[in-house]
């Protein structure tokens, strides 16, 4: 009983996690991520090369949400 809890609250913060990524991806503005990248911050550059992608990465985000919630589903 307590693995299926633990299980299924480690599925939620998953899901929640690419839910979050996948709005902040859709709601960044590329020219304050870039004025962060010229300021030398590694984490706007990684968003940047992300905004680059934003299909691929909304692709693998739904993806992963799905399977999350299919796996909750099954537990």
């Amino acid at each position: 009983m307590i693995v299926l809890l633990v299980a299924i609250v480690l599925l939620l913060v998953i899901n929640a996690f690419f839910v979050a990524a996948e709005v902040a991806l859709s709601k960044a503005r590329r020219a304050r991520l870039e004025a962060l990248v010229r300021a030398g911050d590694r984490l706007a550059r990684f968003a940047v090369r992300a905004l680059a992608e934003q299909g691929r990465m909304v692709s693998v985000s739904r993806l992963a949400i799905a399977l999350c919630a299919i796996e909750i589903g099954a537990v």
